[in-house]
Order: structure tokens, then sequence, then C-alpha cells
């Protein structure tokens, strides 16, 4: 994580409460949401002995659809005495001690109404949702994420004022994962600086900016539902 260790703190500050029950990161798209919950659940996973389970919510937009979902990534099926699906994924859940990450949140407007529910029937459950817009339910914790400051257009020349920028860092440190060696320069800290600038200090805006100095062979990686696994 660049830029964003006081956050990581404090969203994690805020779960670790036996008041907080759920907690949704809302932010602009690209800045940085999902990546910051991300790195939550490895920074926390040693504090839930059921682990923690990733859900993303982006390919749906009906939210029949999404107890299935829930269901497929815990690996729970419907059970005798239960009136639905849904009803299964919450007798499972019951009594876990887990953090269930629901992003993109905001794809499936209904899912609020779930996840009140899940909240209200598994005592022991933390959530941890990403939105653009709140859920406004009761038991929600809002954290705001907004993108990083670009530097001031007096900077630009000042290497190290620079280098102290979250977004310029951020801009660093993924070029040099295409380009190694790529560092800030005299020659290079303007335009660097300015494209930080124009992008609005959106961290995806600005990852994938960098990417582009290299005509290496793109590599994706992609965060699947399932279960968040350390090794």
């Amino acid at each position: 994580m660049i830029g964003r260790e006081r956050e990581l703190a404090a969203v994690c500050d805020l779960l670790a409460q036996d008041s907080v029950s759920l907690v949704t990161l809302i932010g602009v798209g690209g800045a940085g949401k999902t990546r910051l919950a991300w790195q939550v659940a490895l920074d926390q996973i040693d504090h839930f002995s059921d682990g923690a389970f990733f859900i993303d919510l982006a390919a749906i937009s009906d939210p029949d659809h999404v107890p299935g979902l829930l269901a497929a990534a815990l690996d729970v099926r419907e059970t005798p005495g239960n009136r639905s699906l849904f009803d299964s994924v919450k007798s499972y859940l019951s009594n876990k001690q887990m953090l269930l990450i629901l992003d993109n949140c905001e794809q499936v407007s209904a899912a609020a109404l779930l996840i009140a529910e899940l909240v209200q029937s598994c005592p022991a459950l933390k959530l941890l949702a990403t939105s653009r817009t709140p859920l406004d339910i009761r038991p929600e914790r809002e954290f705001p994420l907004s993108p990083f400051t670009p530097p001031d257009q007096t900077l630009w020349h000042d290497l190290e004022a620079l280098e102290q920028n979250a977004a310029i860092r951020l801009f660093i440190e993924r070029a040099n994962s295409v380009r190694p060696g790529f560092a800030l320069a005299d020659s290079s800290a303007p335009a660097i600086a300015e494209i930080c600038a124009r992008l609005d200090g959106l961290p995806l805006a600005i990852e994938l900016a960098a990417a582009r100095l290299s005509s290496f062979r793109r590599r994706y990686c992609s965060i699947t539902c399932g279960r968040i696994m350390t090794y």
C-alpha cells in the first residue's frame, strides 16, 4: 500500500471495535477502495478464526443473484429447514468469526437490505463493503476514501517535495514494476507531476498511466470471489 497507511490503520481500528459490525469504504471509481479492502483483509486475517472472504458484486445487477454469489464463495448449500438459499447462508454465518468483504455494492443497491440482515443475524461477523455511495443502513460506519492530492504546480521541479507526494510515489513504484530502475529525475519530474495532476490523483488512473511506460507484455492480476489466503 502506498499513500494509504493512515486509512489502513483507521479501518483496521474500526473493525477491531466490538460495537462496529459494518464499515463501508466510500469513494469514486478508481479511488482504491478495493485495494484498501484487500490489504485490510491481509492485515487482519489472523484476527478471524474462520478467515476472510472476498465477494465481488460488480458482475450482477439483480439482487436475487446475491444469495447465490454468497453461497458459491462460501461453499454453502441450501439445507433442509431453511426457506431459501439466503437463509442457509445466514445459518452458516450465524456463529462464524469471519471478515466478509463485499466489493462494488453500488452495483446492487438492494443488496443493502441483505447486508442488514446478515449484521442482525450474525453477531461475530464483520463486514467491509466498498461502494460509491453509502448503503444507508443503521449499523453502517462510513469511511470516505478520497483520491490522492496531486503535487502543487509550484513544486513540480522540487524532487524532494515530489518524493513525499503519494500520487508521485505510486507512479514511480508502478513504473518500476514495468521498467526496473525507473526513478524521478529533474528531466522527468514536471511531466510526471502533470500526469498525476491531470488524472486528479486517482490511484487506478495513475497506475494505468505508469504501466504504459513499458512496451513489455502486460500482465494482469485478477481478484476472484473466494477465500483470502496467506502463505
